[in-house]
């Protein structure tokens, strides 16, 4: 293994995949971790989306996973994104068994509560900019970000927490006191080079400097276009096209 290493967490209902592929982008070794034992010594750790937080989180619990990742706050930058934020904060409340739990713990590595009050979902693109300052965000304060929200609950931050982003002039997100635990709820967030640059700079990533993954697209679709041009015959595809 050569250069940093980003463990993900394989949660058994993960969603949102793609969050982590700008990583592999830039060079970086994005590796999934499906079970306890096998967590090993990663630059970061990030808890992905889920379709059920609850559930997820009780696995977690269950098989021990849950204690490792909290034996490295503190050491190495932690990160949640979606369901995985609200799993790293203090406790989730479902009173009304949306997902069919009651209140369950959470481990407790953001001062953050959250609720589940109705089934009902946010659903919106956004775009803002790092609120976050110092430690793993160096040098990311006030950089845009952009993505999408899909989600179920709403999470409080208590006097632990910051919020990590701006978003239309209010807060989102949190960040811990000591900047190494964030979460947000905000999908695609890796996709802008602000969050993603600063914590690679953070995990001692060296090479090619990080860029605009929509620039990675547009590029890749230009030359798929070149490609399929360059071998096909174009004018017989439009008169097929017009009927002659």
């Amino acid at each position: 293994k050569t250069g940093p290493e980003v463990a993900v967490i394989r949660l058994p209902r993960i969603s949102n995949f793609t969050d982590l592929d700008p990583f592999v982008y830039d060079g970086v070794r994005v590796r999934y971790v499906e079970g306890p034992g096998k967590l090993g010594s990663p630059g970061a750790v990030v808890i992905p989306g889920t379709k059920n937080t609850v559930d997820d989180l009780r696995w977690l619990h269950g098989n021990g996973l849950g204690g490792e990742i909290k034996a490295l706050a503190g050491k190495i930058p932690i990160g949640g994104l979606c369901g995985g934020f609200q799993i790293l904060g203090k406790r989730i409340y479902d009173e009304k068994n949306l997902e069919g739990s009651g209140t369950v713990e959470g481990l407790g590595l953001l001062d953050v509560e959250t609720r589940f009050e109705a089934y009902q979902k946010v659903t919106q693109r956004v775009r803002g900019k790092v609120m976050a300052k110092g430690g793993i965000f160096q040098g990311a304060e006030g950089g845009e970000i952009y993505g999408y929200e899909i989600h179920m609950g709403r999470s409080t931050l208590g006097e632990g927490t910051e919020h990590l982003l701006e978003i239309e002039g209010r807060g989102e997100g949190a960040v811990s006191r000591d900047g190494m635990v964030f979460g947000t709820y905000v999908h695609g967030i890796f996709d802008a080079p602000t969050l993603r640059g600063a914590l690679m700079r953070h995990m001692g990533w060296k090479g090619k400097g990080t860029g605009d993954v929509r620039d990675v697209w547009r590029e890749s679709i230009a030359r798929a276009a070149e490609i399929v041009e360059g071998h096909l015959d174009m004018g017989a595809i439009a008169r097929i096209l017009e009927g002659e």
